[in-house]
């Protein structure tokens, strides 16, 4: 029986020793700014050392367990200051370092609308007008631009509903849409 005992206690001795052998992990990251707008992307960058798992926890309460990610501020996130947590475990999640970072949430006072024209429209320019403000489409494009793409009609406005009149080469388009704080709606002309 002392054998059997023995070979326990040996084995129950490596088990400690390999969890001690474990490193205490450090958690650390950075954000790109530290003021962001309702809508913004958070670009993180996770500087973490020793960690083999990761928690994250946004402001509204969302987690992640990704190594990096881009955060998205929701539209109905708490303004103000707001915290972003990390927690970095290591491989037998044992050991664990917690992270906090603060940053400050602002309402986008404007948003963004962006006018293109798809390439079936070929042949033609476009002028959009929105509110008495008009402006000119030359370039056509296969697939949805980039948000404010500099060949575009782009037009920042206050969130509401607008409604636009746009005409080129004996074409003409009309209609409405909205802008959210710190949203970019787009509008394909074709």
């Amino acid at each position: 029986m002392s054998k059997l005992f023995f070979k326990l206690f040996v084995l129950a001795s490596i088990a400690v020793v390999l969890q001690g052998c474990q490193k205490q992990p450090l958690a650390s990251f950075k954000t790109d700014l530290e003021e962001y707008m309702v809508g913004q992307t958070i670009n993180i960058t996770n500087t973490t050392v020793d960690a083999e798992s990761y928690e994250w926890t946004f402001p509204n309460g969302e987690t992640s367990t990704e190594k990096s990610i881009n955060y998205i501020i929701p539209q109905n996130s708490k303004l103000g200051v707001q915290s972003i947590q990390l927690k970095a475990y290591s491989k037998n999640k044992k050991k664990v370092d917690t992270k906090t970072t603060f940053i400050n949430v602002k309402t986008a006072q404007s948003g963004t609308a962006t006018f293109w024209l798809y390439v079936t429209a070929s042949g033609t320019s476009a002028t959009v007008t929105v509110q008495n403000v008009s402006k000119s489409i030359y370039t056509y494009f296969t697939s949805q631009p980039s948000c404010q793409n500099p060949n575009c009609a782009n037009f920042t406005l206050s969130p509401g509903t607008y409604q636009y009149y746009a005409s080129g080469s004996g074409i003409f388009w009309n209609g409405t849409f909205t802008v959210t704080a710190g949203g970019c709606e787009f509008i394909e002309l074709n």
